[in-house]
C-alpha cells in the first residue's frame, strides 16, 4: 500500500500537476489541447491522466486539508493574470494587495500550495527523498527552513499568449522537470518550477538553504524577477514550431542541467 506522503494514510487521490480550476476556467471541462512534456500529448479533459500525479496523497489531504491552500493559489494567479502591467512596473508582489488584511495567513497558505506541488514532484521522481518538513508545513507548521521560492515574470510569455490567441485558445501551463542535486543525503536538494501564463514560481527543497534565503512570512512584499524579450530574441529566431517556442520560453538560457543547477543554487546560497 502506498501511503499519503503528507499524513501517512492510504494514498487514494490523484493531485493535478496544474490546478484543475486553471484548466476549467480557461478551457472548460472538455476540450482539444496538448500537454507538452517530453513529447506533445493530446488531452481532451481536465481529468486526463497526463495532467495528474499518480496516487501519492489521500483524498482528505487533497480535498480538505489543503483546500485553503488551493484557494490562496487561485486568488494569486487571478491577480497576476489581471495585473501584468503593475507587476512589470513594480517588480514586486504585494501580498496585502492580493489578499487584504489577512495577507499573512494567506501568504502562508499560498506557499503551502507550492509545498504540496513540490512534495508530489519529489515523491514521484526517481530520487531518494524525505518530505517530512514539507508535510509538517502543510499540516500547520508556520515556519519551514527547507523550502524557498522565487517568483518570475516572463514578459515574453505575454507576447506569445496574445499571438497564439489570435487563432485559437491558448493558456500557458508548464510544470518544469524535477532536478536533484547534491552529493549525499546531507546535501539533499530538489528544484523545479510551475508556470501559469507569465508568472513562474521556482521552488527549491533543500537542507542547505542559507538563513538569508529562507522564507519570511512577515514580509508583505516579495521580489519579482523580470525576464523580458531581450532574454529570448536571438534564440527565439531558431524556434521552428510551437513546441520549441514553449520549451524555449520556459528554459531560456537554462538549456543544460548544469545551468539549471546553478540557477537553483543561487536560490539557496
Amino acid at each position: 500500500m502506498i501511503k499519503c506522503w503528507i499524513c501517512g494514510e492510504k494514498a487514494n487521490s490523484e493531485e493535478h500537476k496544474f490546478k484543475a480550476s486553471d484548466i476549467k476556467r480557461n478551457y472548460g471541462k472538455k476540450f482539444e489541447a496538448y500537454y507538452i512534456s517530453e513529447t506533445p500529448k493530446s488531452i481532451k479533459s481536465y481529468k486526463d491522466k497526463n495532467l495528474k500525479f499518480t496516487k501519492v496523497i489521500c483524498q482528505n489531504c487533497n480535498n480538505n486539508l489543503t483546500r485553503p491552500h488551493d484557494d490562496a493559489y487561485d486568488n494569486f494567479v487571478k491577480y497576476c493574470e489581471t495585473n501584468f502591467n503593475k507587476l512589470n512596473d513594480l517588480k514586486l508582489i504585494d501580498f496585502k494587495e492580493i489578499y487584504g488584511d489577512d495577507w499573512k495567513d494567506q501568504k502562508i497558505n499560498l506557499f503551502r500550495y507550492f509545498a504540496k506541488q513540490a512534495g508530489c514532484k519529489i515523491v514521484t521522481s526517481d530520487f531518494p527523498s524525505n518530505t517530512e518538513e514539507l508535510a509538517n508545513f502543510i499540516k500547520g507548521s508556520e515556519q519551514i527552513e527547507s523550502l524557498t521560492l522565487k517568483f518570475e515574470l516572463k514578459v515574453f510569455v505575454k507576447d506569445i499568449h496574445e499571438y497564439f490567441n489570435k487563432t485559437h485558445k491558448y493558456v500557458h501551463l508548464f510544470n518544469g522537470p524535477t532536478l536533484y542535486f547534491g552529493k549525499n543525503e546531507n546535501e539533499l536538494n530538489f528544484g523545479g518550477w510551475l508556470s501559469y501564463n507569465w508568472i513562474t514560481t521556482n521552488w527549491v527543497y533543500s537542507k542547505s538553504i542559507s538563513s538569508k534565503k529562507r522564507i519570511n512570512f512577515q514580509k508583505q512584499y516579495e521580489k519579482l524577477y523580470i525576464k523580458d524579450v531581450d532574454n529570448y530574441q536571438e534564440s527565439f529566431k531558431n524556434c521552428k514550431n510551437p513546441q520549441s517556442i514553449i520549451t524555449y520560453i520556459e528554459y531560456g538560457k537554462l538549456n543544460s542541467q548544469e545551468k539549471r543547477i546553478d540557477h537553483f543554487k543561487e536560490m539557496i546560497i
